[in-house]
């Protein structure tokens, strides 16, 4: 999955901000003390790993858009009249004209070398399938490998495979903006124990000032941050299977 690779350098840099923000408030917040970073800092983890996953789907999904974009371009070059070694020729040069420089921009030119050396071009879709680990180009890759084999119109194959992922984006949309409700109910039911106990503490300093102090007050309030990391942990696994 060498193409489905995302800017790790900025996205690095920008969740070890995110994790030592959230792991010295978090400290701050359930235990007065530069200490509790000890057992924040490991739980802000949970916030790396959910992150991570969904700039892998992002990546994905822009992978699939553009692959989409492109099948669109040769299934209508084929429409003309065009081969399909010669199409993608065709669409490499529109595609860069379309969308600029991008990674389906530059697997489209990959594959334009491979056909210039004589390579056969479900091969090259084949290979990008690997590159890319996506299922949806392997399933094309097939069809394309067994009507050049054994009969079949290839551009009608392409334009129902781009119709089909265009189908699919339409409703990971519609999934997404579905959950995008309850996804946000539930970070900030997540978020109100943390704001509950900074109000207690900003207006009735006494009151809570017992679970600051002692061995029994500092266990209650690292169950309920662990109690706390686990629901949103939860809840980010259940909003991501419910867009699967």
């Amino acid at each position: 999955m060498e193409v489905l690779k995302f800017d790790r350098r900025r996205f690095y840099l920008k969740e070890i901000f995110k994790l030592f923000t959230f792991s010295f408030v978090t400290a701050w917040i359930c235990y007065r003390s530069r200490l509790g970073i000890i057992v924040t800092l490991p739980a802000g983890g949970i916030l790396f790993f959910t992150d991570y996953q969904k700039e892998c789907e992002r990546t994905k999904e822009r992978m699939l858009s553009s692959f989409k974009d492109a099948m669109l371009l040769l299934a209508g070059a084929m429409r003309a009249g065009y081969s399909l070694e010669q199409g993608l020729i065709r669409v490499s040069e529109d595609y860069a004209r379309m969308h600029g420089r991008d990674v389906m921009e530059a697997e489209l030119r990959r594959m334009v070398r491979g056909l210039s050396l004589k390579r056969p071009v479900e091969e090259l879709f084949f290979e990008l399938a690997r590159r890319t680990g996506l299922s949806e180009i392997e399933s094309l890759s097939e069809n394309i490998s067994l009507a050049r084999r054994y009969g079949g119109s290839i551009s009608a194959m392409i334009t129902m495979a781009a119709d089909e992922l265009s189908e699919k984006a339409r409703t990971a949309l519609e999934i997404r903006t579905v959950t995008a409700a309850k996804r946000f109910e539930g970070r900030l039911m997540t978020a109100v124990p943390a704001v509950v106990m900074l109000y207690l503490w900003l207006t009735n300093e006494s009151y809570v000032r017992v679970l600051y102090e002692g061995i029994a007050g500092r266990a209650i309030m690292t169950l309920v941050f662990a109690v706390n990391m686990a629901c949103f942990f939860w809840m980010e696994q259940i909003s991501k299977e419910g867009q699967m």
